[in-house]
């Protein structure tokens, strides 16, 4: 097997984008809709499990069992079936166009195969807390990063304002994975990992609205290549 060196790998330094649209599905092109958007209750109890990637170090098995059953709790948006095998090897990144009722939220990103069968497997993962959106200069990070890079200091914390639509920047882990003719790309959005992480706000009921449309459009950006 190669060894590459650089990464992404070569080819790769192009990413293509899913702009999400109606029926919650994707389109390769920007929305022209002059409004469109996706209603979210924001679901608490939504969770990865006990044995997540987030408990390598605690010297359990990591497990990722048929996703299907929790997407129901999540707002979802799924392509095509692919016509090709196709190859995502690089940092995935997905804009949101979002708001909320809250002034404050952590989202999740998941980025799934849905195979024929209906079967979902957990790919890969990215999350932010809404207050913490803005970017890092090129020069303040501790590191080169492939990707958007938010801060978190109380100086550059940013309140979401309820109801005013706000760009979310999230950069998922590196990945490289195959996938198969016939299978679908999927985003799934969730507010909580109830079994990992911390409950942003801590009470009440908070509701998104996801804009897909001119001027507001969120999409997913791959760096793919067919195979």
């Amino acid at each position: 097997m190669a060894r590459e060196q650089v990464w992404p790998p070569q080819g790769f330094d192009q990413a293509s984008r899913l702009y999400f649209a109606e029926n919650h599905r994707f389109s390769p092109a920007p929305p022209v809709t002059a409004a469109a958007s996706d209603i979210y209750p924001v679901n608490f109890t939504a969770s990865t499990g006990k044995q997540d990637r987030w408990t390598t170090e605690l010297n359990l098995d990591i497990l990722y069992p048929d996703r299907s059953g929790e997407d129901g709790k999540l707002l979802v948006y799924t392509g095509t079936p692919l016509a090709t095998d196709v190859e995502i090897s690089g940092s995935p990144k997905l804009v949101l166009e979002v708001s909320s009722t809250a002034t404050d939220g952590a989202f999740f990103a998941y980025l799934e195969d849905v195979a024929p069968d209906g079967h979902v497997t957990y790919l890969d993962e990215g999350e932010l807390r809404a207050v913490d959106r803005k970017d890092m200069g090129q020069n303040e990070g501790p590191y080169s990063s492939p990707g958007p890079s938010p801060g978190n200091s109380r100086h550059d914390a940013q309140p979401l304002v309820p109801g005013k639509p706000a760009e979310l920047k999230i950069r998922m882990w590196p990945i490289s994975v195959l996938l198969r003719k016939g299978h679908q790309i999927r985003v799934a959005l969730a507010g909580a990992d109830a079994g990992t992480f911390r409950r942003y706000p801590p009470v009440d009921d908070v509701t998104w609205t996801v804009y897909r449309q001119r001027g507001l459009g969120s999409y997913l950006e791959l760096p793919v290549q067919p195979r």
